[in-house]
């Protein structure tokens, strides 16, 4: 695992987030997934083009076309990094009761 901004990004998913376009598009909404290379997959997104806006349900950012990642005032950086940089947690099963007879 690396420390550097796409750990950081990792650490917005599920959270509100404005990406902003080489192509001077940009798209608002919830953070689905982001991977090493800084692709986005953001739901119900806005995406406004040349003063256009178009809603859809999901919406892909290539990583090699996003130029920023705005974030709201709101967002605590050392809350996200310490949610992005925790271990997963393991889902655990109710204890199996056996009976025998």
């Amino acid at each position: 695992m690396t420390n550097g901004i796409v750990t950081f990004v990792q650490g917005l998913v599920g959270m509100k987030v404005f990406a902003e376009l080489r192509a001077g598009t940009t798209a608002f909404g919830i953070l689905l997934e982001c991977d090493h290379f800084l692709n986005l997959r953001i739901r119900n997104a806005i995406i406004l083009r040349a003063r256009k806006a178009e809603k859809v349900e999901e919406f892909f950012v290539s990583g090699r076309h996003l130029r920023y990642i705005h974030l709201a005032h709101a967002v605590d950086a050392n809350k996200v990094l310490s949610r992005a940089i925790a271990p997963p947690r393991k889902k655990t099963a109710p204890p199996r009761r056996e009976t025998f007879r």
